[in-house]
């Protein structure tokens, strides 16, 4: 994903507020099966499933910056690099685990009826 703050922001416009990069809820709002991406004052934020992890490094203003949100189910760990660097890991509960939720979804791709 290749990002850019378009305006000269100031850290105290991020201050308190979120900037959405990709933001995908369910329909019922529920953060259980949702995946956001932001800029949350001033830094790169990833929340997947409620799970949230936050970078501590500063998005640099109006400037492209190559940006990757990695979650390892392995390891357990949400991922944040900004410009090719690690800036952030996160220790997070098993998200997929089989038999954690009966009714819990996960896609890869497009679906619906065939």
């Amino acid at each position: 994903v290749m990002l850019r703050v378009f305006r000269a922001y100031s850290q105290s416009d991020f201050d308190g507020n979120s900037y959405s990069i990709l933001s995908a809820l369910e329909s019922s709002g529920a953060r259980e099966g949702s995946l956001l991406l932001v800029v949350k004052d001033g830094s790169l934020g990833f929340n997947l499933r409620g799970a949230e992890c936050n970078a501590a490094v500063s998005v640099p203003q109006a400037q492209w910056v190559r940006v990757a949100f990695v979650y390892n189910g392995e390891l357990q760990q949400q991922l944040i690099f900004q410009d090719d660097r690690l800036v952030a890991t996160c220790k997070v509960p098993p998200l997929f685990a089989a038999g954690h939720d009966e009714n819990a979804e996960a896609w890869l791709g497009k679906h619906g009826p065939a």
